[in-house]
C-alpha cells in the first residue's frame, strides 16, 4: 500500500513539475505573434515553405500565437541571418528560414557573415533542398562539359547564395566558365533567362516545378549538375556534385557545400531562447509534419517535403564546423573570384 501510495505521489509531482514547465511557455506565447522571417522575395521555395508553416505551426505552439511572415530580402540572405543574429529579440518570438548556403557562410570566413550558424537553435528540416545548374535551350551549353568550353552568363542574387557560390566552386574545380552577374531578386533571375539577359541559373528545382512548370518537360532548359542529399527521379541522369570531383581533397571540398542541401529549408530561431520555449518549439514543428492536414496541404502546392528533427538538424549544423584545415582552407580558395 506505502508502495503504491508513493508510486502515486511521485507521478503526480511529476505531471505538477511538467505543468508547471509548460505553463510558462504557454503564457509567454499566448495572445503573440511571432515573426517569421524570409530571407527571399515572394514566389520562390523559401517563401512557398515558410508561408506553409505559418498557416500550421501556430495551433502546434503552448499559447497558439499568430505567426506572420516577414520577407527580408538581400546579400543573398545573409541581410535576414545577420538580423536575426544580431537584433532580432532572443526569446523565441522570431523565427527564421535562412538561405540553405548561409549555414556555410562563417565557416568559409565571408567577411559579410557577423554571425555562428551554431549559436542558432535549430527547430527543424521541412525539406532537403534539391537544387540544379540550369541554362536555357538557345545557350548551346547543355551539359557540364559544354560549361568548361564556353563562357555561360548566370543571374545571381548575392554572394552568400547557392546562385554564386556553386557556378564560382565549379569554375574553380571542375573548370567551368560560368560568368556570375549578381544582383537579382530571385524571382527576377529567373525572368532575366526569358528575356536573354542571362543564360541560366543555380535554382532550386521547386521553383521550377511551381514557377516554371513548362521548362524541363518542355526541353526550355538543360539541367548541367544537381545538388541533393538523395535521388530525385526528375534528374536521372544529371550529374551530382560529387562526381565531379577530380580527387579526394575536392571530393571532400564538395562534401562541405553539399551540407547546404541536407539543410535545405529548414526552421531556426534566435541564439539564448529559453531551453523549454526551444523544445516547446521543436515539438510542435514534429507534430506539424506529422498532421494529415499539414501534409494535405504539401501535397496540394507541390512543395518538397523531407522532414528532420530540430536535435538531429542541430548536430548536422555542429559537425559541419569539424572540417580539416587543408579542405576548409580549399573551400575557402574555390568560391573566391
Amino acid at each position: 500500500m506505502y508502495a503504491a501510495t508513493r508510486g502515486l505521489l511521485t507521478l503526480a509531482l511529476l505531471v505538477a513539475a511538467s505543468a508547471a514547465q509548460a505553463q510558462p511557455v504557454a503564457d509567454f506565447y499566448s495572445g503573440k505573434t511571432i515573426t517569421l522571417v524570409v530571407p527571399a522575395d515572394p514566389g520562390g521555395s523559401y517563401d512557398l515553405h515558410s508561408r506553409l508553416i505559418a498557416r500550421h505551426i501556430g495551433k502546434r505552439i503552448p499559447g497558439e500565437p499568430s505567426v506572420v511572415v516577414q520577407n527580408m530580402t538581400g546579400a543573398g540572405g545573409l541581410r535576414a541571418i545577420n538580423y536575426l543574429y544580431e537584433k532580432a529579440p532572443q526569446d523565441g518570438s522570431v523565427l527564421g528560414m535562412p538561405v540553405q548556403e548561409n549555414v556555410l557562410a562563417d565557416v568559409l570566413g565571408q567577411s559579410e557573415a557577423r554571425y555562428k550558424a551554431a549559436d542558432f537553435n535549430w527547430i527543424g528540416r521541412l525539406a532537403p533542398g534539391v537544387d540544379v545548374i540550369a541554362t536555357w535551350w538557345t545557350s548551346g551549353v547543355r551539359t557540364i562539359a559544354d560549361a568548361t568550353r564556353a563562357a555561360v552568363p548566370l543571374g545571381s542574387t548575392g554572394p552568400a547564395s547557392g546562385t554564386s557560390l556553386f557556378p564560382l566552386l565549379l569554375n574553380n574545380l571542375a573548370g567551368t566558365k560560368f560568368d556570375i552577374i549578381p544582383g537579382y531578386k530571385h524571382t527576377e533571375m529567373l525572368l532575366a533567362i526569358e528575356r536573354g539577359e542571362t543564360y541560366g541559373a543555380f535554382t532550386s528545382l521547386a521553383t521550377l516545378r511551381t514557377a516554371y512548370p513548362t521548362w524541363i518537360p518542355n526541353k526550355r532548359v538543360f539541367l548541367l549538375v544537381a545538388i541533393s542529399p538523395e535521388p530525385v527521379a526528375e534528374l536521372a541522369g544529371v550529374p551530382d556534385l560529387l562526381s565531379l570531383a577530380k580527387n579526394q581533397t575536392d571530393r571532400r571540398v564538395f562534401s562541405i557545400f553539399a551540407t547546404a542541401s541536407t539543410v535545405g529549408r529548414s526552421l531556426l530561431t534566435t541564439p539564448n531562447v529559453p531551453a523549454e520555449r526551444v523544445a516547446a518549439l521543436r515539438n510542435a514543428f514534429e507534430a506539424m509534419t506529422k498532421d494529415p492536414e499539414f501534409i494535405a496541404d504539401v501535397g496540394k502546392i507541390k512543395a518538397e517535403f523531407g522532414p528532420m528533427p530540430g536535435a538531429a538538424l542541430q548536430k548536422l549544423v555542429a559537425d559541419s564546423r569539424d572540417v580539416p584545415t587543408q579542405v576548409l582552407e580549399r573551400a575557402r580558395a574555390a568560391v573566391r573570384r
